[in-house]
């Protein structure tokens, strides 16, 4: 029991300051003296809009890609099975990782 006690690990990211709290989405936020929410915040339509541009993105260059190229000729898409790999909706409500 000789031992120093540990003291608990800050829940507050490093180099953030005491007024930053998190938001119901997730993201920092940043508070006033008033303890007023500053308006950074961006709408659920805004942040599903940013999602799927950057999806549709994501969708285009592996489309543009060598090897995609080459498997939609050898492969017809008559000819695919549902168990081989799909394009995914941009729109659909996924997690990042569970888009990628």
């Amino acid at each position: 029991q000789d031992r120093p006690r540990r003291r608990k690990p800050s829940r507050r990211p490093h180099g953030l300051p005491r007024q930053a709290i998190h938001c119901s989405e997730g993201h920092m936020e940043h508070v006033d003296e008033d303890l007023e929410v500053c308006d950074r915040s961006e709408s659920k339509a805004e942040t599903q809009a940013r999602r799927e541009n950057a999806r549709v993105r994501q969708i285009n260059i592996g489309k543009a890609r060598p090897e995609y190229r080459r498997y939609i000729q050898e492969v017809q898409r008559e000819k695919r099975a549902t168990s081989q790999p799909q394009t995914p909706d941009p729109r659909t409500r996924a997690s990042k990782r569970q888009f990628d």
